[in-house]
């Protein structure tokens, strides 16, 4: 039929989804879910320029 690639690695799809589910579990809230992932993006893909921007303007901030 075609070819199916995932927008993300399947180790950091495994990461996204622990961090979803504990998010609905309770144990962690979801701005503190928001701002692990975020960190996680930036952690592992640092030549994406949008990315980078964000982390910059979080450093001003």
């Amino acid at each position: 039929m075609g070819e199916f690639a995932l927008p993300a690695s399947p180790d950091q799809l495994a990461f996204f989804g622990g961090v979803g589910l504990l998010t609905v579990a309770g144990l962690i809230e979801w701005p503190v879910a928001g701002v692990i992932l975020v960190g996680h993006l930036l952690a592992a893909n640092r030549n994406h320029q949008a990315l980078h921007e964000f982390g910059e303007s979080l450093e001003q901030a």
